[in-house]
């Protein structure tokens, strides 16, 4: 109730001026949506990550996009170019690698394994080397890892079942780098035994 009263605008020609704004919103935020893709999104976020890592600057902040790097690393477009960052994130320091594992990306490292274990387990029985643009993915990955583990020791529990993927990736290893980092692993994995398994490769 009011006072003076109102007209009727029920019939108002402004109402079909609203209800075509209406209408252009709608369709505009269905196209929107449609146009939208994850995989844009990721190619964006690791983009940023890669010009981070190439621009360093004393006492800067930690990027933003480190958020998306479980989706990154669970991403088989993407989990080569992560896996570098990630390499290389965590060799600049304690303080990166502890923001790493607050990610919750490590599990997604773990759930790769069993792949590698196929593709290594491949190579050895058709008495192959792994190929030189794989060799570096596997390098980044165990560096990962044992950086990882060197902060959290209690996440060697994790790997019990998984050791022997380092001890067939030496077997097939032909870098420098991927041997080291196999070994890095091997010694936090096996402390008392990592030198007989070095002697016995």
């Amino acid at each position: 109730f009011c006072y003076p009263s109102l007209p009727d605008m029920t019939n108002h020609p402004l109402w079909d001026t609203f209800d075509l704004e209406v209408d252009r919103c709608l369709y505009s935020l269905k196209k929107n949506i449609e146009v939208f893709s994850i995989d844009v999104l990721l190619g964006e976020q690791i983009q940023l990550l890669e010009e981070w890592m190439a621009y360093p600057a004393e006492n800067r902040e930690m990027p933003d996009e480190l958020s998306y790097l479980p989706l990154l690393l669970d991403s088989p477009k993407y989990f080569e170019r992560a896996i570098r960052f990630t390499s290389e994130f965590l060799s600049i320091s304690s303080q990166t690698t502890e923001k790493f594992l607050n990610t919750r990306a490590f599990p997604i490292l773990i759930h790769k394994i069993p792949t590698i274990k196929t593709f290594i387990s491949t190579l050895i029985s058709e008495n192959k080397v792994i190929p030189k643009e794989k060799e570096e993915i596997f390098a980044d990955f165990s560096f990962s890892i044992a950086s990882s583990i060197l902060i959290s020791p209690k996440l060697i529990s994790l790997f019990s079942n998984n050791i022997s993927l380092w001890v067939d990736l030496l077997q097939v290893a032909a870098s420098e780098r991927l041997i080291i980092s196999c070994l890095a692993c091997l010694i936090q994995f096996e402390v008392d035994g990592a030198v007989s398994i070095i002697d016995h490769i």
